[in-house]
This record gives structure tokens, sequence and C-alpha cells, in this order.
């Protein structure tokens, strides 16, 4: 997913804006780097992306790895991020955002910090039409329109979830919808086949 969005972010940034990423697999960023020489720049930890950036997006598996990119020796909050606008767009437990959060507040109360879960797949992230749940609110007039700006480079649709952990907490609702309606079409398969129908 984080591949295809900083693709689509070297592709549709203006010529003068510059990006900066850092991935733990060096073959990742030296693809992106190698194809966006004038956009993009790699960078060798968390930290000295945050050093060098006003905005910083992060694209994560788990809990434990947006923990230890941010909270980490030689993460995001070990830089000066006092002013800048930094957006998880992680699909993680509400607990572990909550507690990057609630540090993140605690420390850096002028910066801003947004919960942004994405829904569309990787096919979704490489075709740019991904959508974000974002966990804000739509009278915060500090922010949206740089992240509608931000988001619209790399997907095609904005859903506003009022407030910090919201955005994650509809991704996880859409999630387990999503199952659910998996699971009761299985069943109803079964229940036809095994009552003679051809699937």
């Amino acid at each position: 997913m984080g591949f295809w969005m900083a693709t689509n972010l070297a592709k549709k940034v203006p010529v003068n804006s510059k990006i900066h990423i850092f991935d733990i697999v060096p073959a990742i960023v030296d693809d992106i780097c190698g194809k966006y020489l004038d956009r993009v720049m790699g960078c060798s930890s968390p930290k000295h992306v945050a050093d060098i950036s006003d905005i910083i997006l992060t694209m994560l598996p788990e809990g434990k790895h947006v923990k230890a990119v941010y909270m980490g020796p030689d993460g995001i909050y070990s830089s000066d991020i006092r002013q800048e606008l930094l957006i998880d767009c992680s699909t993680i437990d509400i607990a572990s955002f909550l507690e990057i959060k609630d540090h993140f507040t605690a420390n850096f109360p002028c910066a801003s910090f947004y919960d942004a879960p994405v829904s569309g797949g990787v096919i979704g992230a490489e075709r740019g039409t991904i959508a974000f749940f974002l966990g804000c609110a739509e009278d915060n007039t500090k922010d949206i329109q740089e992240l509608r700006q931000l988001f619209s480079l790399m997907g095609n649709k904005l859903i506003l979830c009022d407030g910090p952990s919201l955005g994650i907490a509809a991704k996880l609702s859409n999630n387990y919808l999503s199952g659910i309606i998996a699971i009761a079409c299985s069943e109803a398969m079964d229940m036809g086949m095994k009552s003679g129908l051809d699937p």
C-alpha cells in the first residue's frame, strides 16, 4: 500500500515539492527514487524523514510497527516536530493509536496528528482510488483543506469521522462488516450446494 501511495505522490505533487521516504526494505526506496530522481529522496530513518519534512505520512502493517516508527529511538518523536502535520494511514488497534497520540499531544501541542486508515486494497492504492477514513471533524479549519489536497493525490474519496481514533473505528467497523458479508455469502453458497444447486 505504502509503495503505491508514495508512487502516486511522486507522480502528482507540484514540481517544486520534494518527497522524503524511508522503508526498512532499501530496494523499495531505491525503486521509487530511481523512477523520480527529481522529486524523491531516500532517508536513513523515520527521524531523518521528520527532520526535513513539513508533512509526515506513515503506512505500516500493525500497531507495534507504528509505535516503533513514532516512539522508537530513531523515530519521528525524536525529531523536532513542533509545527508539523502528521498522518498515520495504518489500520491498527485503537489503543495503540491513542497511546501514540497521547504522547504526541503531551510533547508537541502545536503540531497536528490524525488517523486516516484507507480502504480499497493494493489495487486501489496503485490506481489512486483508495478512500481515506479521516479522524477529523468537518469544522477543523486548520488542516482540512491541506488534508483534502494531499489525499486527492493518492485517492478519490475522503470520509470525515469527527475526531481522533474515529477514522480507525470506522475502518475497523467496515472491515468487520465486510467479513460478516463474506461469511454469510459462503454459508448461503454452502447451503445451496448441499441442496443440489450448481454453483
